[in-house]
């Protein structure tokens, strides 16, 4: 309403989040969800969500016209609304009868406790990675070539696994967020943290992946709900929970399209808890019996006895291989660019850059605590930064 012609259209909804962020629990955000509002890559509104999820606003979901929700809300259940539509038509009669729906959960934020998703949330109890999602994709730009590279190999069906493989700090959990915005082939992710006991615990890595395909494929949630409504789960351990809750309902699942699913893990190398078994100790062995429309793509510092069980039918991306230098270095001149943007009209300023580009080493986290040090503390001219 407030957006009038030869308005900045992006500047405009960004006042409009601000505003509805500083009301706090007052404020909302009303998702209405089609293909073309939420559809992965370009979905319309898939910045105007990062934003919401960024400035921690209450979002209400509405399907008006089926679409796959956006993997990064799973943990949101949606109020159908379709029933508004009679074609490509919104009907304004229908509408009035889920109206005092939509306006309860506008006053109350009372989301609808009893569907599927609600039980399969209370039986699973997926974890929260929004504050991860937004940290790292905030400030992400580059790795375009990445992205050609993931493309050609879903292209290539005969490779079950993408391995991408990086030392500390090169940037490889900034690239699976990214990912999860860009890739509508992603149906379930999660970020392993080793000093997180929830992020690092196998068996709550895999209700909350069994979780997210839920959310994606309606036919694998059916079965998934008559599992979990049947059978006890509290005693499984990790590997059978993959097997039972993934694999096995997955592999019943019917896949009409020529598009593979894909699961990403990032981090394999932080995946276990203490004293405990790792994901990586029954993914490599478990995943060759996954349909083979789903494959996985997963992160890890380059440790041998991780890469080693992943030789099979994997393709490798070394992050820190000489084919990719240059390319990470074009990543990290852009970065600082566009974080050190006040800076640019200094004397010094490519100097610097340079120089923070060579120190880093290949280490995309170095570039980014320099540029946040200097952003904050920096008055000087840009020749104190060299």
């Amino acid at each position: 309403r407030d957006i009038h012609e030869s308005s900045f259209w992006d500047e405009e909804i960004e006042r409009g989040l601000m505003d509805v962020s500083a009301a706090g629990e007052r404020g909302k955000f009303v998702l209405i969800m089609t293909p073309k509002s939420i559809g992965r890559p370009g979905g319309f509104c898939l910045n105007e969500i990062a934003m919401a999820l960024d400035k921690k606003i209450n979002i209400l979901p509405l399907m008006l016209k089926q679409a796959t929700p956006p993997i990064f809300i799973y943990r949101i259940q949606y109020l159908d609304c379709q029933n508004c539509m009679i074609g490509n038509t919104l009907n304004e009669d229908l509408c009035k009868s889920v109206f005092e729906r939509i306006e309860k959960n506008i006053q109350e934020y009372s989301l609808d406790t009893s569907g599927s998703y609600s039980s399969l949330r209370a039986h699973l109890s997926p974890i929260d990675f929004s504050s991860d999602i937004n940290h790292f994709q905030r400030s992400f730009v580059g790795r375009l070539w990445l992205d050609s590279i993931v493309d050609d190999w879903l292209q290539n069906g005969n490779e079950r696994c993408l391995f991408i493989k990086g030392k500390p700090g090169s940037g490889k959990t900034a690239i699976s967020t990214h990912l999860l915005s860009v890739l509508p082939n992603i149906v379930a992710y999660h970020i392993c943290r080793r000093n997180n006991c929830e992020k690092s615990n196998p068996k709550r890595a895999v209700c909350t992946i069994a979780y997210q395909i839920s959310t994606q494929i309606p036919e694998y949630s059916e079965r998934l709900l008559a599992i979990l409504t049947e059978r006890n789960i509290d005693s499984w351990d990790s590997r059978t929970l993959f097997e039972e809750l993934i694999v096995t309902p997955l592999s019943s699942v019917r896949h009409d399209d020529d598009k593979d699913r894909v699961i990403l893990i990032d981090a394999l190398d932080e995946s276990s808890v203490s004293g405990g078994e790792s994901i990586v100790s029954f993914l490599s062995s478990l995943s060759p019996l996954l349909p083979d429309w789903v494959r996985l793509i997963v992160t890890s510092r380059p440790l041998n006895d991780i890469v080693c069980q992943f030789n099979v039918s994997t393709r490798f991306v070394n992050l820190d291989s000489v084919d990719y230098v240059g390319l990470n270095k074009m990543d990290m001149l852009s970065y600082i660019d566009k974080t050190l943007e006040k800076f640019r009209g200094e004397v010094c300023f490519d100097t610097a850059k340079r120089r923070i580009v060579d120190n880093a080493s290949g280490v995309f986290l170095y570039v980014k605590t320099i540029c946040a040090v200097s952003y904050t503390h920096l008055t000087l001219p840009t020749n104190s930064l060299v």
